[in-house]
């Protein structure tokens, strides 16, 4: 594939989905600097669907509001011959998603100190976003709502980024027109689960879920069904607990992600920070960072392409739902 679209020169496609496509482009500037970028765009046959027209704008919109060491960031916006598109930071790397399958069927895991450092990164990230204001110095009130491991992705230098607000949203309860939630149901926080305002708890929810399957190789509420895996979590119903999937676990990191998947959002951490400093309590060795890194470029399928920008490697499944 070599195609121009806007200002682009179209490589490669990394995914789609049934509202959208994603490919590694290539933009050039003056004096041959050429710039490599994930680009993003709706299918060209939905191009005229209004209400997805509105979405993609405003992933766009809170996207540009986000600068952070430790969020992909958004480079440009617009629409050519009719197709709205984004241009986005390509992480040379891979998300969680892939790391923990390369890992499933075996009783290895990432180091602790890899896990700690993943939760104190993506802690900094929520941080800034739950805590960002407009331009007139009003709280956003931004809960990104789909923090999960095709999310999160990992840099060949052991760099963490968190990608995909293409469902994030200011708190309020909201449902899709299907009725289906938006975020993936396995790290859905009980409260966003049931119809309730959500704020940034339900983040810190969702990242103890990726912590808990980080540790364990398993989620903690995982049920035979949608319906099971919500009341689980409701209920605080466990089949097992890192004591026994994990037991080389120290017990204060242990207490760590059991505080973040309280079912009652009252007993999990305040806020990002206040996880940012539980977790890195803990030394993190530089060292550890750079072997982060290595594991990730072992994990990376041989044909997989960079992770990017604000898509994840998993299903592409449709605007709504933040295109992964």
């Amino acid at each position: 594939m070599d195609a121009p679209f806007g200002p682009f020169r179209v490589l490669a496609r990394i995914a789609r989905g049934g509202m959208g496509e994603t490919f590694i482009a290539e933009r050039a500037g003056p004096a041959g600097v050429v710039h490599r970028e994930c680009l993003k765009r709706i299918l060209a046959q939905d191009s005229d669907r209004a209400d997805w027209i509105a979405l993609f704008q405003n992933e766009a919109r809170i996207a540009a509001s986000l600068s952070h060491q430790n969020i992909v960031s958004l480079r440009d916006f617009g629409q050519d011959r009719g197709i709205w598109w984004q241009s986005l930071e390509l992480i040379e790397g891979t998300d969680l998603r892939t790391a923990l399958g390369a890992f499933r069927g075996s009783k290895d895991r990432l180091a602790l100190s890899a896990v700690l450092h993943i939760a104190a990164e993506v802690a900094k990230a929520l941080a800034y976003a739950h805590t960002r204001r407009s331009p007139d110095g009003s709280a956003m009130g931004l809960v990104h709502r789909d923090v999960t491991p095709s999310n999160i992705l990992v840099s060949y230098r052991g760099e963490v980024r968190l990608g995909d607000f293409g469902i994030a949203k200011v708190t309020e309860s909201e449902r899709t027109r299907t009725d289906r939630l938006k975020g993936k149901e396995s790290y859905i926080s009980p409260e966003h689960a049931l119809g309730d305002k959500v704020d940034g708890r339900a983040d810190l929810f969702a990242l103890g879920v990726v912590l808990f399957e980080l540790l364990t190789g398993e989620r903690p509420y995982d049920g035979g069904s949608l319906k099971q895996t919500i009341t689980n979590a409701t209920e605080g119903k466990r089949q097992k607990e890192i004591r026994v999937l994990a037991p080389e676990t120290p017990e204060a990191v242990v207490e760590i992600v059991e505080k973040l998947i309280a079912s009652d959002r009252e007993k999990r951490f305040a806020n990002a920070d206040a996880l940012w400093d539980a977790v890195t309590a803990w030394p993190i060795p530089a060292r550890e960072v750079r072997l982060l890194g290595t594991v990730v470029r072992a994990c990376r399928p041989a044909q997989h392409v960079p992770s990017a920008g604000l898509l994840s490697a998993e299903d592409v499944a449709d605007l709504a739902g933040g295109y992964g």
